[in-house]
């Protein structure tokens, strides 16, 4: 532990003239910030070794301690990379009985650097937080590879998104002030949800020392093609549709010629200018999408390689989760689409899974995360307390 403590100092001596240099309203800190910065002596650790944490101001929660943090994950080809992060620690007492902890996994900000949520005035915005530190747990959210730390963005590639949430686990056990236990909950939303069904199939090899308990999911990409395909004459859709090609032809070399025309190639290489978690970022990536048309392709992914298996191999599958699994889904939701997610449902009970699917008519995609949060901890409690899951399979 040494090492970290020392690591701890050092950027805490770099970031003083930083932090007497800013404004009294927070601003979202430059990704170019020593703390981010990755030096190959860094990755001496296995996957999941904490690389060092700098105390983070959190004004909105009572009873918190947070920390952003760096740690070693590794990429698609195995190589190690650092990943950035945070961490909230409960500051209720425990009475020395290690902290249960939850794995946050974000939605889509964007496929730029400067779109990782520790980077953002609001970086602790985590649906149902406030719950869990008065239960007393230990929150850990990872940025992802590339968002934050330098490197490539897996967007929609379900190992490259659920290797960084697991190590992001590992790491605050590193962490002395987190008192981690090694009993944790994956929750997530949207590409996080994506994410957390990736990590919870990934749990027993990638974290084999780790106890998953279980993995909540609100409106999770699941059917990718089925997405796609529905989404894609959507403004939104479209600018989303840009992000994963955009990240699939840089993290796998296949290039996206032919399968956009010129003018829009150089359009989609612009949209991870933008972050789409703030409205000006939004706005911005909405102009910027307007010149890509609604027929932005040239044909549909869906029917040639490389792109078709791409599709089948970042779609979740459920079957090999060995933890129960809690799904919400809001009925007013246009960019995942209900029935897409209640096919998933179906497709987890058909294979014997615990689920609990949890449907709020009245809710849209952005709201469903938060309108869900209460009751998924108080599935999360459950699962930490080792009571019996009561899935609605079949109800």
């Amino acid at each position: 532990m040494s090492k970290i403590v020392m690591h701890l100092f050092v950027i805490l001596a770099g970031l003083l003239p930083l932090a007497a240099s800013l404004p009294a309203v927070a601003k979202p800190v430059s990704p170019l910030d020593i703390f981010y910065t990755v030096r190959p002596e860094d990755l001496v650790g296995p996957p999941g070794t904490l690389i060092r944490a700098a105390p983070m101001q959190i004004g909105s929660i009572y009873r918190a301690k947070a920390w952003r943090i760096l740690y070693v994950s590794q990429n698609l080809k195995g190589e190690k990379i650092g990943v950035s992060g945070m961490a909230m620690v409960s500051t209720f007492p425990n009475n020395g009985v290690p902290r249960p902890v939850v794995a946050w996994a974000h939605a889509t900000t964007g496929v730029a650097r400067k779109c990782a949520p520790s980077l953002r005035s609001d970086p602790l915005a985590i649906p149902g937080a406030k719950d869990m530190i008065v239960k007393g747990y230990t929150l850990v959210a990872t940025d992802y590879p590339g968002l934050g730390a330098a490197g490539q963005v897996p967007y929609l590639i379900g190992t490259g998104e659920a290797q960084a949430v697991l190590d992001s686990v590992k790491a605050i056990r590193f962490l002395p002030e987190a008192e981690a236990s090694n009993r944790y909950v994956l929750w997530g939303h949207s590409q996080g949800g994506h994410a957390a069904l990736f990590a919870a199939v990934l749990a027993s090899s990638h974290a084999a020392d780790l106890a998953l308990l279980g993995v909540a999911a609100a409106a999770p990409a699941t059917s990718l093609g089925a997405l796609l395909d529905d989404d894609i004459n959507t403004i939104a859709g479209r600018i989303l549709a840009a992000m994963t090609l955009l990240s699939w032809s840089r993290s796998f070399g296949f290039p996206l010629d032919g399968l956009l025309n010129d003018n829009t190639l150089k359009i989609v290489q612009h949209i991870d200018k933008h972050c789409v978690d703030d409205l000006g970022g939004k706005l911005a990536a909405l102009s910027a999408e307007q010149d890509l048309g609604s027929k932005f392709l040239n044909y549909d992914p869906g029917s040639r390689q490389p792109w078709r298996g791409l599709l089948a191999s970042n779609t979740p599958v459920g079957s090999g989760i060995g933890a129960p699994i809690l799904i919400a889904q809001g009925g007013q939701d246009s960019l995942v689409q209900p029935r897409v997610t209640a096919d998933f449902v179906r497709a987890l009970c058909r294979s014997g899974k615990s689920v609990s699917y949890l449907t709020m008519p009245q809710v849209d995609h952005g709201m469903i995360a938060d309108k869900s949060a209460g009751a998924v901890v108080s599935w999360m409690e459950s699962r930490f307390k080792g009571a019996h899951p009561t899935g609605n399979c079949g109800k």
